[in-house]
């Protein structure tokens, strides 16, 4: 565990979350949007300067007329546009929590080093909006980035055109990519950026082999991690499936 000793100095400066056995999503949301704008690693790195990257908020419509909210993030290089790749970022948040400002330091730290093009989009949440609305929103904002990178975002698709995001945003990116090869989206996604993506709950787990269930072990190791127990885990993810009692199947946006 020596590896990992620097993350417990983090840890230390995170504020503690306390009982949230009891309270709803939209308070639990209001109380995780407080703790962000306080974390420590919102603290922007010194190589990662505002004046180094063009950035702009806007607007663009999703296939049920929603204004869905994007921040573009272009570095300001005398990179050629055709070769400057292009990311779609999707925030993590538990399909629950999180907006532009969630992604926003990744997004600019990835900008600035990596010399790429970003669009950070602010998907629509549950309990408001449920599923497959965020992924429709996040699929619909990939569709316009790939048709539109070299009006609006200075990048070349051609060049590299990647999805991807963090744990609920990175199961999105993941689904993106299924469903934009299935459709023959052009140009095609060439690559995915996901972390910790929520690929397999663990209601599933019955259905595995015992050997590959064996090996699933984080949310035991983690069971009492200071971000997030496994007890908060497992109540958000039970009131959101309650959300969804009743509803009919529907696995990918169309």
């Amino acid at each position: 565990m020596g590896e990992y000793a620097q993350y417990s100095e983090f840890v230390s400066e995170y504020p503690k979350l306390g009982n949230l056995d009891k309270v709803g999503i939209v308070e639990r949301r209001r109380i995780f949007d407080e703790i962000e704008a306080t974390l420590p690693l919102r603290t922007v790195p010194d190589d990662v300067k505002d004046n180094q990257l063009v950035v702009q908020t806007f607007t663009i419509k999703a296939r049920d007329g929603h204004d869905i909210p994007v921040r573009s993030y272009i570095p300001k290089t005398s990179k050629p546009l055709k070769s400057r790749p292009l990311l779609v970022y999707l925030h993590a948040g538990g399909f629950l929590f999180g907006d532009l400002e969630s992604g926003d330091l990744n997004c600019r730290v990835l900008a600035t080093r990596l010399d790429i093009s970003i669009l950070n989009v602010g998907y629509r949440l549950a309990p408001k909006w449920l599923f497959p609305t965020g992924l429709n929103d996040s699929y619909d904002a990939t569709v316009w980035a790939a048709h539109n990178a070299e009006e609006h975002l200075s990048a070349s698709p051609t060049a590299g055109f990647l999805v991807g995001g963090i744990s609920s945003g990175a199961n999105f990116a993941g689904v993106i990519a299924y469903t934009a090869r299935d459709s023959g989206l052009t140009p095609p996604i060439t690559g995915l950026f996901i972390s910790i993506p929520v690929c397999l709950m663990p209601q599933a787990y019955h259905l595995l082999d015992p050997e590959t269930r064996g090996q699933l072990l984080s949310l035991e190791q983690n069971a009492e991690n200071p971000l997030l127990t496994r007890k908060s885990l497992m109540d958000i993810q039970g009131q959101t499936l309650r959300l969804l009692a009743g509803r009919p199947p529907d696995l990918i946006p169309t």
